[in-house]
């Protein structure tokens, strides 16, 4: 990650009584980084697969701010602890109203816009975004020219989608990161 360049990781997350496990490692990431320059933020997944009340969402934005936000390394905007929503295609205006109302802790809250370099679900037919490097390097030098302040990239290693960038035997390249790091290494500021 440092070698593309990335200043900060998303963790997928279900908060404390959802998928098993998330939240206690988590906690592993936030402690293994707390020397280093990277930083860590929580992807709130619930939010893609349902519609998760305004009272859940408080209650787990609360926790975040209480348990792990003041970490070193999690990761602040404005000097407000981040928390990505992992919305759907479903979403409206009423999700982020729900979320507006839910932020009483104060989270500065940023909804999923991003690049990737493909995404293969392995239940689906066929890609929703077919595999290609020259693709990749070309969403990567639009991302930098548009000066966003948040510039994304879908995903680090999230193999079953068909979304990784860590290295792979499909894209191994001479430098050992491979054709997607590479990319990013190289046009990233």
């Amino acid at each position: 990650m440092l070698y593309a360049h990335l200043d900060a990781g998303i963790y997928s997350w279900w908060s404390p009584d959802g998928y098993p496990n998330t939240d206690e490692r988590f906690s592993r990431y936030l402690a293994a980084a707390r020397t280093t320059p990277f930083r860590w933020t929580i992807y709130y997944e619930r939010e893609g697969y349902d519609d998760p009340s305004v009272e859940k969402i408080r209650s787990d934005l609360e926790y975040i701010r209480d348990h792990d936000a003041a970490k070193p390394a999690y990761l602040k905007a404005d000097g407000r602890f981040v928390v990505y929503v992992y919305g759907n295609s479903a979403d409206s205006c009423d999700a982020v109203a729900r979320w507006r109302e839910a932020n009483t802790p104060g989270a500065y809250m940023v909804l999923k816009v991003m690049i990737a370099p493909g995404f293969d679900e392995r239940s689906e037919a066929s890609p929703r975004l077919t595999r290609d490097v020259s693709r990749w390097r070309s969403d990567i030098a639009a991302m930098v020219a548009s000066n966003a302040r948040w510039q994304l990239v879908l995903t680090f290693n999230e193999w079953p989608e068909g979304t990784a960038v860590e290295s792979a035997q499909e894209w191994a390249t001479p430098s050992g990161y491979g054709a997607y790091l590479d990319a990013l290494h190289e046009l990233l500021p």
